[in-house]
């Protein structure tokens, strides 16, 4: 009785095992030690399909990406070479088509010659953190391409500013220069101002710390406000700016001097990826509670895939679409904080590159006070 308890309890531990095994939802996998199929879970065999995981000779490669496979063989090759843990990250094909990251390590087990007898493993799903990562890749590339962007825009006043100095110094300067010199002064001062706008706004908008001081404004007034801040940068690209006001009596409780900036951000926005003398144009009205602002260009357009993007931060388009290289990329994000700081949502639409867009910004017309 005493020698059947061992191999009694051997068979309930067996058993236990098998069922954890088949529950767990990380995919488990033994292969010979040549790397053949000799078991595979039910998590394994629900995602990837009985024919596609019977296909390979090494099961874990089955139902690689195929831009993977080199990298798998490569690593393969080196942990039989060296009868060292087999680990690598890679793309797994769904039983429907669909890829998802995995982490798969696989263990050699020896006998007592150093024979790899056969290969256990794992492959847990990491696709989530690997979106995360590329996710935050892209931010830190964007927030360079950033810094990189504001020396270059900072370094061209300051110059300018160098010079206009250094002319004004030298003696027997007409009064006529002097005057030009003063004036490109206050255009460049004016331009390091704005970058500095900018660059605070870029903060606000990183922490939340943006605040909304809401006042009452129509409609109308409103726009005026917007026309007004947008004249030079639309006189600088030689845009008409087409304006239609729904009810401009239309009483409005929101933070103007934000409002203002999001629709001069939207429509600079428009005029900057315009041809030059493009039309851009203005729409307001009061629909339902909201004030409705639609901006409609005809310009480059957008690809379908950056509608949700070019929000981001530090979004900017491809080089070529950019008549000047100007702005920072994160006009657009601004623009999008400010409308949901007042309760409502700023959209982007386009049917494609070279087909003009639409951003229409929604808010309510009374906004609460925010700090």
């Amino acid at each position: 009785m005493h020698d059947e308890l061992p191999l009694h309890v051997s068979n309930r531990g067996h058993e236990a095992l098998a069922i954890i095994a088949e529950s767990i939802p990380d995919f488990l996998l033994m292969s010979s030690g040549d790397g053949a199929p000799l078991y595979q879970n039910r998590a394994w065999r629900t995602y990837a399909g009985l024919a596609a995981a019977a296909s390979s000779p090494r099961v874990w490669e089955a139902i690689a990406h195929p831009e993977d496979l080199e990298r798998l063989h490569a690593a393969w090759a080196v942990a039989v070479k060296d009868r060292v843990t087999f680990e690598i990250e890679y793309r797994c094909r769904r039983f429907d088509g669909a890829y998802r990251w995995f982490l798969c390590r696989m263990v050699p087990v020896l006998d007592t010659d150093g024979t790899v007898t056969c290969w256990v493993g794992m492959l847990t799903d990491v696709h989530q953190q690997k979106l995360i990562e590329a996710e935050l890749d892209q931010s830190m590339r964007r927030r360079d391409e950033f810094l990189a962007t504001l020396a270059h825009e900072i370094r061209n006043p300051l110059q300018a500013l160098r010079q206009a100095l250094y002319v004004m110094e030298m003696p027997n300067v007409s009064g006529e220069t002097s005057g030009r010199m003063r004036e490109l002064m206050d255009r460049q001062l004016t331009l390091l101002t704005r970058f500095t706008d900018d660059f605070l706004d870029f903060n606000k908008v990183r922490w939340n710390t943006m605040s909304l001081v809401p006042a009452n404004i129509t409609l109308g007034a409103l726009v005026e406000q917007v026309t007004e801040a947008l004249r030079p940068r639309l006189a600088e690209g030689q845009n008409d700016l087409a304006v239609e006001i729904d009810e401009p009596d239309c009483m409005l409780t929101v933070d103007p001097g934000r409002v203002t900036q999001a629709l001069t951000n939207i429509l600079g926005n428009a005029a900057k990826y315009s041809d030059p003398g493009g039309r851009v144009a203005l729409r307001a009205t009061c629909v339902d509670g909201q004030a409705v602002f639609e901006v409609q260009d005809w310009g480059h357009g957008i690809e379908r895939g950056r509608l949700t993007e070019i929000f981001d931060l530090f979004a900017r388009a491809p080089e070529e679409h950019i008549r000047a290289r100007d702005g920072f990329g994160i006009g657009l994000a601004v623009a999008r904080h400010v409308a949901t700081l007042h309760g409502g949502d700023l959209e982007a639409f386009s049917e494609g590159t070279g087909k003009g867009s639409q951003f229409t910004m929604r808010i309510p017309l009374v906004t609460a006070p925010r700090r």
